[in-house]
């Protein structure tokens, strides 16, 4: 009915489908605002499913690290605005290689 070459193709295809769906599936976002004096991340899945306990790194624009912590079940996580906050970089990593990160624009803290 179908050739082993034709076979192979098929298997190969739907391969390729599901590992590019699932990889979708695990991809990490976060977002971070500014209120007041503290500024807050968000971090979830592609699927909507919050990162909980994904280390988050928060780094000056000179590359020094100002704080770091972990999000908790609802994926957050806080931290005191710096005194320089425009061009700093908030790296989540989610695990297993899913990483994003966030650079606070003048736009996200009002200066």
């Amino acid at each position: 009915m179908f050739s082993s070459k034709r076979l192979t193709l098929i298997a190969v295809t739907l391969s390729l489908i599901l590992s590019a769906s699932f990889a979708f599936a695990h991809k990490v976002q976060i977002f971070a605002y500014v209120e007041k004096d503290k500024v807050f991340t968000e971090s979830y899945f592609a699927d909507g499913s919050p990162v909980k306990a994904g280390k988050i790194e928060v780094y000056a624009k000179d590359g020094s690290k100002i704080t770091e912590g972990s999000t908790d079940d609802k994926g957050t996580f806080s931290f005191a605005l710096p005194k320089d906050p425009v061009g700093v970089k908030i790296v989540l990593d989610a695990g297993m290689g899913h990483k994003a990160e966030y650079v606070l624009k003048k736009e996200d803290v009002g200066k």
